[in-house]
């Protein structure tokens, strides 16, 4: 993986995690083994717990009563801006913004 991809991975990632802190939910992260971190609001924590391996699942949390509401999977290493791989359908309305910011990374998009 290149630098260039882990800084854009990266990126992402923190834009994500900002995202969804803003808009009130608490976060947590499975590295596809163990869940290392639940129900935070540390984003310098979630991000540090990230990256440990070749994927991560942030898990989404309502703040009302923390409940576990939904996730983002994050592969890593790919081209960058393709590092969100999937997550639920319910939290659509964030991601929307994810994804636009993720998208400024690909290719194509700076081509013009």
């Amino acid at each position: 993986m290149t630098n260039d991809i882990q800084t854009i991975d990266r990126k992402i990632a923190a834009f994500a995690v900002e995202t969804f802190l803003k808009a009130g939910f608490l976060l947590g992260v499975n590295d596809g083994d163990t869940t290392t971190i639940t129900r935070s609001r540390d984003a310098v924590a979630i991000l540090s717990a990230m990256f440990t391996t070749d994927q991560d699942r942030l898990l989404v949390y309502r703040h009302c009563d923390n409940k576990y509401f939904g996730w983002v999977l994050f592969i890593y290493g790919n081209t960058g801006w393709d590092v969100i791989n999937d997550y639920t359908g319910n939290i659509e309305g964030v991601m929307v913004a994810v994804g636009a910011y993720a998208q400024e990374f690909e290719p194509a998009a700076r081509e013009c």
